[in-house]
């Protein structure tokens, strides 16, 4: 098809015909049509608007007039013959049990649905229909030349300022469809202008009036689009979205549908509506059904109720959910629309027709576009010889822009681990939020617990307005959700610690090919294998007593039973207050002074170290350091040490040092991208799930409630 395509000239297919390159199909005819209608209402002139529906187009087109048609395009003549004789041969076999040998059937007429070719074919052979709409003389007589014909495939709609040219177009059309052995289905066909008077020829007439509204292009319309359009909408849209939602999909996954379904459904009708109603009504009903729809996320158990709004539609990178909003991108289809109209070559006639009726106030995609620039302070576009495209994207970058940082404000007004989030908007990711191990009422819990919307004793602060009370296991510290996931007494996070150790472990060795068994959420190893040997929980032996002398990971690389290169990897959980501490503080234990405790280092004894705030890291005094003794031990310079932390809630920030890991990964241990995006992601989900039962075990404590 695309050889046919790159050799027939434009003028083959015609303009009218919406289904070619480079034109906006469905969008395009709905300009037009709107044009069209609207200009004729405000210049209060009659219009007779006529729709087409063909029975069965695909199945009925001759063959005959497809092998014309092939004999006059300008294509090799190899090519001409090869294409006539497969149209011959086109066969069906009928098999019955009856009979040994099948049946051929010799296909006749008609075109195979769902071959590639097949629309290419339709809409060249049936342009012929739609240049005797336009060139038959007693047709433009009768119009005054203001006749129009647009056709979306086997779609078709004429616009006649009289009557008798609707009448006499419709028997154009009818007969030059049967020259193609295409039949119009008269009872789907209609026409309608704004007269309600009946009179005995319209009875006559084999095209029946219209009376209450007819579908063209998706949309319910009349000289209007109808409030009928919205009342479909609304309903389809909420059965959509709790089949996707009750699904047992990731909240990814359901996203990623939504998005692709739900959401490009509302749009393509509230974007491309002509109603009687201001663009603010429309808005208004795109903005109740981003509540309605969310209602629907609650009830499913994708988003608790008391859960931010703006969270819900934040990006993921920001612990967010990622469900775009109706009313958001419906206000960017304005925008597409407006950019579209005014670049397109083929839409000068509407054009022209919706800046008259923009002058006289009427609603137009202009004014829509006007409206939507306001809104967000964007400026007009005046130059569109890059494309439309260029322009709208550029356009589309500054809502999109504008949205998040107003949801980003909204969600971080009253909550503590939003600024948090917002300190490294640049670097933090959450890479476990794609995991398909992630339940979506795993992820509203943990989204929820993370802004205090659970029961701990910080959601009765946000409740009730009186002091944060103490953690209920007595640990005499507020109990927030940073306190219950990384410093209460009652748990133990060595688990949490150990499963995502577990997983780097994997990975390692399923890269280096090591066969052995590694037990579920074990951190402790001791392989040794030709060129590589891998301990993990073991103590390393030194003849000059040190403190902090087991790290997690100590990888040995060999050549000839000697090594060459140890890489060191130490892993942390912390929360997000004391992710970058964490970091500077593994590698100062392991590269700086491995001797003195942390706690020698306090100014007030009396805090846990858990809760030091005073130390200043950068103030510890060097020592001896566990990386020194192995240069020393193994008489080699290429000693490495890096660390991997990930927040209690599957946070990444990557930062210099998180970076310095990811390279090691793709550099030395010769990890794949995909291999260590999904390493990041296995680690994050762990974190994650770690996390939620710990919570869940935390609140079953006294009975209390999610």
């Amino acid at each position: 098809m695309s050889v046919t395509l790159d050799r027939i000239s434009e003028n083959l297919i015609p303009k009218e015909q919406l289904c070619r390159e480079n034109t906006w199909g469905t969008v395009h005819g709905l300009l037009q049509d709107k044009s069209y209608l609207g200009i004729a209402k405000y210049r209060r002139q009659g219009i007779y608007s006529t729709w087409y529906d063909f029975s069965k187009a695909y199945d009925s087109l001759n063959h005959y007039q497809l092998q014309r048609l092939l004999e006059k395009l300008p294509l090799p003549k190899v090519m001409k013959s090869t294409a006539i004789s497969l149209l011959k041969l086109w066969n069906m076999e009928l098999v019955r049990n009856d009979e040994k040998k099948p049946q051929k059937i010799r296909i006749r007429r008609g075109i195979m649905q769902g071959d590639s070719s097949s629309p290419l074919w339709f809409i060249l052979a049936s342009g012929s229909i739609i240049y005797q709409m336009k060139n038959n003389q007693d047709l433009r007589k009768v119009t005054k030349n203001k006749g129009r014909i647009i056709g979306y495939m086997d779609d078709l709609k004429w616009f006649s300022p009289n009557e008798e040219g609707m009448k006499l177009g419709s028997t154009i059309l009818k007969e030059s469809a049967l020259e193609l052995t295409l039949h119009l289905n008269e009872k789907k066909c209609g026409y309608y202008n704004e007269s309600d008077v009946t009179d005995e020829n319209e009875k006559q007439f084999f095209i029946p009036k219209i009376r209450k509204a007819y579908k063209y292009l998706g949309l319910m319309q009349k000289d209007k689009d109808v409030e009928e359009n919205y009342e479909i909408l609304e309903e389809k849209l909420k059965e959509r979205t709790r089949k996707i939602l009750s699904s047992h999909l990731t909240t990814h996954q359901k996203q990623m549908i939504y998005n692709g379904s739900v959401v490009t459904s509302a749009v393509y009708v509230l974007g491309n509506l002509s109603p009687k109603e201001s663009i603010e009504s429309t808005l208004k009903k795109a903005n109740n059904l981003d509540i309605q729809l969310r209602k629907i996320a609650v009830s499913e158990k994708v988003k608790v109720r008391q859960m931010s709004n703006s969270r819900y539609h934040l990006p993921e990178r920001f612990f967010g959910m990622n469900f775009r909003s109706i009313k958001t991108e419906t206000c960017i289809q304005f925008i597409r629309r407006f950019c579209y109209l005014m670049s397109s070559p083929d839409l000068e006639e509407a054009r022209k027709n919706f800046e008259a009726m923009d002058k006289g106030g009427c609603r137009t995609p202009i004014s829509d576009f006007r409206y939507v620039a306001k809104k967000y302070k964007l400026s007009t576009p005046k130059n569109f010889t890059n494309g439309y495209r260029e322009v709208t994207k550029e356009l589309i970058e500054a809502v999109k822009k504008t949205e998040l940082k107003e949801k980003l404000k909204d969600w971080s007004k009253a909550m503590t681990y939003p600024k948090l989030v917002l300190k490294y908007e640049k670097e933090i990711s959450y890479p476990g939020i794609r995991s398909l191990k992630l339940s979506s009422d795993k992820l509203a819990f943990l989204s929820a617990a993370s802004e205090e919307q659970i029961f701990l004793k910080a959601k009765n602060f946000s409740t009730t307005g009186k002091g944060i009370e103490n953690c209920r296991f007595g640990c005499n510290k507020p109990e927030t959700n940073t306190h219950v996931t990384s410093n209460c007494k009652q748990h133990q996070y060595a688990g949490r610690h150990d499963i995502i150790t577990w997983n780097v472990l994997k990975k390692i060795m399923e890269k280096y090919d090591i066969k052995e068994k590694l037990e579920f959420g074990s951190a402790v190893v001791d392989i040794e294998k030709e060129n590589i040997k891998i301990t993990a929980g073991r103590k390393i032996l030194t003849e000059k007593k040190i403190y902090y002398n087991t790290p997690d990971v100590v990888l040995y690389f060999k050549e000839k039973e000697k090594v060459k290169k140890i890489i060191v990897l130490e892993i942390s959980v912390p929360s997000l207050t004391k992710y970058c501490w964490q970091q500077q503080w593994k590698r100062i234990k392991y590269c700086h002074n491995s001797v003195n405790k942390l706690e020698e280092f306090n100014a007030n004894k009396e805090k846990e170290p858990e809760e030091i705030k005073n130390i200043k890291l950068e103030m510890i005094p060097r020592n001896i350091n566990l990386i020194n003794i192995l240069k020393t031990n193994y008489k080699i310079d290429n000693v490495q040490f890096y660390s991997i932390v990930v927040g209690t809630y599957g946070e990444l920030v990557f930062n210099e040092e998180t970076l310095k890991t990811k390279q090691m990964f793709l550099t030395e241990l010769k990890f794949s991208k995909t291999e260590y995006n999904k390493l990041i992601r296995d680690i994050s989900y762990s974190a994650m799930a770690s996390t939620a039962r710990i919570l869940a075990k935390h609140l079953a404590h006294q009975n209390d409630i999610i």
